[in-house]
């Protein structure tokens, strides 16, 4: 019986796989370093439709914020449904947009910031009692 250099029909090549996978990524890759964005110092533009302005994002938060709170007063299950995992969430991803706003050298926005998230973890302490609390 001879050894062939051949794959089998159906194997996996490691080698072809890179080569392929190198392949479809070197024109993006062509495209930044056109762009001149991986060298240091360059950053992106910013989006014309993204906010950039901290007390206009604050401001949408908090209205997120106001949101969320109605809906959790809403609230009235026994269990965990998905509406309760919908509103865990809502607060987890507020608290991260929270936790990401710039506010270095605003401490009125600091102050503010720190009073929403307290609230928000309020909402999610509150939601988790009350779900928990009707299912026993």
């Amino acid at each position: 019986m001879q050894h062939s250099n051949q794959l089998l029909v159906g194997t996996y090549d490691g080698v072809k796989r890179k080569r392929d996978i190198l392949g479809k990524l070197q024109p993006g890759f062509q495209r930044i370093q056109a762009m001149n964005l991986h060298q240091q110092g360059q950053q992106p533009q910013p989006r014309a439709d993204v906010p950039q302005n901290a007390d206009t994002i604050f401001q949408a938060l908090l209205d997120d914020f106001e949101r969320l709170q109605m809906d959790a007063l809403k609230h009235t299950s026994s269990h965990a449904t998905t509406q309760y995992r919908s509103l865990q969430e809502r607060c987890v991803k507020l608290e991260m947009a929270l936790d990401n706003l710039n506010v270095k050298g605003r401490e009125d926005l600091r102050n503010k910031r720190k009073t929403v998230l307290i609230n928000v973890n309020l909402v999610s302490k509150n939601l988790s009692e009350n779900t928990h609390s009707h299912a026993q």
